[in-house]
């Protein structure tokens, strides 16, 4: 309950089709910050967001050592809310040691996702989540111009880091298609955007962790599967999630 929400964070809103609900998701702890305790939680408003409800909150295991942390949401081509977060098991952060490795407790992420109706509130998850990937997606998924869905998955401290994951079948299925590595030393949790121009070149932007230009991109010619060297953007930016 809001009663005991003493930290909430890492938004992300949608719009249902017909334009009459908005959604907004975040996570949330009781004991203050990012840690074991982190949950999911789902809003809705359909006063064009003059008013908010919170509908649905979702932890894996209570006071366990699972924690659900960095959900999206967004209305897929078929018109239903997909709802995403990550799943974490504690530690909740790698050590530097960890990080040279390319492992510790991130190795373990899980992208899960659950599917429900855009126009209409259901206070009740019936369905287990679906699987996703083995990441974080911090940022929302697109549609490529001839039909498949591609998701920014990273995979903290791993080569390649940013990847894109590919449903060609409106989210039965999804599969790794190919990613980009940043450099070790600008290396964060790439947070990455991917963006399709009218050529069909796709971009991603990523998230880096030293400024004053920390937003890098990297541009592939055949749908993610090969990716060119990752360069730093002209534009400034600080170390920050951004949308484009």
């Amino acid at each position: 309950s809001c009663s005991n929400r003493t930290f909430c964070g890492i938004p992300s809103v949608a719009v249902s089709p017909s334009g009459n609900r908005l959604w907004a998701t975040f996570y949330a702890s009781p004991t203050g910050w990012e840690d074991s305790n982190n949950y999911i939680v789902l809003s809705t408003s359909d006063d064009r967001g003059t008013t908010w409800r919170d509908v649905l909150v979702y932890d894996p295991d209570g006071d366990g050592p699972l924690r659900a942390f960095d959900s999206e949401v967004w209305v897929s081509p078929d018109g239903k809310l997909r709802w995403t977060y990550t799943e974490r098991k504690a530690p909740l952060r790698s050590t530097t040691k960890d990080r040279n490795a390319m492992g510790g407790p991130c190795s373990d992420d899980r992208l899960l996702m659950f599917t429900l109706d855009a126009e209409t509130v259901q206070t009740d998850l019936q369905l287990e989540p679906q699987e996703i990937a083995k990441g974080v997606m911090m940022c929302k998924p697109i549609v490529r111009h001839d039909g498949p869905w591609l998701f920014p998955v990273a995979r903290w401290f791993k080569s390649p880091s940013a990847l894109v994951y590919e449903s060609g079948d409106s989210g039965l299925s999804y599969r790794s298609v190919g990613g980009v590595t940043l450099p070790v030393d600008v290396r964060t949790g790439d947070e990455h955007n991917i963006v399709e121009f009218a050529d069909g070149t796709l971009r991603a932007y990523m998230r880096t962790r030293k400024g004053p230009h920390a937003v890098w991109q990297a541009d592939s010619l055949d749908g993610g599967r090969s990716w060119g060297s990752p360069v730093a953007c002209d534009f400034m930016q600080s170390s920050a999630r951004i949308f484009v």
